[in-house]
C-alpha cells in the first residue's frame, strides 16, 4: 500500500556503523535494514567486518556473566555463533563478512578468526586512509 510509504534520509556509509551502545533490537534492525546493501559494519582487532545476520537474546541467559562492555564478545558457542553485548540485552551473530572474504556463519568465523570472549567489536572510523568496502559506494559512480 503505497499511501503507508514514508521516506528517510539518503543511506550513508556513517549510517552502517554499528554502535554497540544501543539496544540489541536497534543494532539487529539496523543489520536487517541494510542488508543486502550496504551493510552494516563494525571492526574487530583494527579489521573491518559487515555483519549480514542477527538475533536478539535477552539478558536471562548470559546474566550470570556479570556486566559486559558494550561490543564485548561474550559467547562463542556453536553452533550459536557469536554472543554479543549491546547497551542493553545481547545479539547473536548469524552471518558476517571480513573484508576481502565471502559471507559465512558465525561458527566458521570463531573457528577461523579464532575469537574469544572478551574480544571487543567496535565502531568503525571513517577515515581516508582505511580500507572501505567496495560496495559502500553502490552503485558506482558515472564517469
Amino acid at each position: 500500500d503505497h499511501s503507508q510509504a514514508t521516506y528517510t534520509a539518503k543511506i550513508t556509509p556513517q549510517i552502517a556503523n554499528i554502535d554497540w551502545q544501543q539496544e540489541a533490537r536497534r543494532i539487529h534492525d539496523l543489520i536487517r535494514a541494510l542488508n543486502p546493501r550496504p551493510g552494516a559494519r563494525t571492526a574487530l582487532r583494527g579489521n573491518i567486518i559487515k555483519i549480514w545476520g542477527s538475533q536478539v537474546i535477552g539478558q536471562d541467559k548470559y546474566a550470570t556473566k556479570g556486566p559486559a562492555d558494550p561490543g564485548s564478545v561474550v559467547g562463542t558457542y556453536s553452533p550459536e555463533g557469536l554472543i554479543v553485548a549491546t547497551g542493553e540485552d545481547f545479539l547473536r551473530i548469524t552471518e558476517l563478512q571480513p573484508v576481502g572474504r565471502k559471507r559465512m556463519r558465525g561458527e566458521d568465523f570463531i573457528r577461523g578468526y579464532h575469537v574469544q570472549v572478551g574480544d571487543r567489536f567496535e565502531k568503525t572510523p571513517l577515515k581516508l586512509d582505511m580500507p572501505v568496502v567496495k560496495d559502500l559506494c553502490y552503485p558506482p559512480r558515472e564517469k
